[in-house]
C-alpha cells in the first residue's frame, strides 16, 4: 500500500496533478508499480530516515554551492577554468552506494562523473588543480554515512 501511495504522489508531481491528467497519472502509477514489484530487491534497508535527515541538508547546500560555482566561473570566463580528469578509487563496498556516490559527485561544485568502473571513478573537474581528491573523499564520507557505509 505504501508503495502505491508513493508512486501516485510521484506521478501526480510529474503530471502536475491537472484535472485532465487523471487517466495518464493512474496508468503511470500502475506501470511503475508493476515494474517495481517485478524488479529483484537485492538491496534491503538502503534508506534510513535518520541518516537521510542528516544527509539532505548537506546535499542540498552542496548542490546550491555547485550551481553558484559554475555560474561564477561562467561570468569570469576562461581564466576561471583549468579543466581536467581526476582519478579516484572509492572505498564504498556496495555497487548501489557507489552509483549514488558517483551521481552525487556530479552535483558538487565544478565536478562531473565521467566514468564509474568497479571502485574506480573518473571525474571531470572544472579546475583539476584544486584539491578535488580531498573533496571527493568528503563526498564519499557523507554518502557512505547516509547509506550505512562509512569508508573512513
Amino acid at each position: 500500500m505504501q508503495r502505491i501511495l508513493i508512486l501516485l504522489v510521484v506521478s501526480a508531481v510529474i503530471f502536475e496533478a491537472r484535472p485532465g491528467s487523471l487517466v495518464p497519472l493512474l496508468l503511470a502509477a500502475a506501470a511503475a508499480l508493476l515494474v517495481s514489484v517485478r524488479l529483484p530487491h537485492r538491496e534491503t534497508a538502503l534508506l534510513n530516515p535518520l541518516r537521510m535527515l542528516r544527509f539532505l541538508p548537506w546535499f542540498l547546500s552542496q548542490s546550491v554551492l555547485g550551481g553558484l560555482d559554475v555560474a561564477l566561473r561562467a561570468f569570469r570566463g576562461r581564466r576561471a577554468l583549468n579543466p581536467g580528469l581526476v582519478e579516484y578509487t572509492t572505498r564504498l563496498q556496495r555497487p548501489i552506494v557507489r552509483v549514488i556516490f558517483a551521481n552525487t559527485v556530479s552535483l558538487m561544485p565544478g565536478t562531473l562523473t565521467a566514468q564509474l568502473h568497479g571502485d574506480h571513478l573518473t571525474v571531470h573537474a572544472l579546475d583539476h588543480c584544486a584539491d578535488i581528491v580531498t573533496r571527493l573523499a568528503e563526498v564519499e564520507h557523507h554518502v557512505g554515512r547516509a547509506f550505512g557505509e562509512d569508508p573512513a
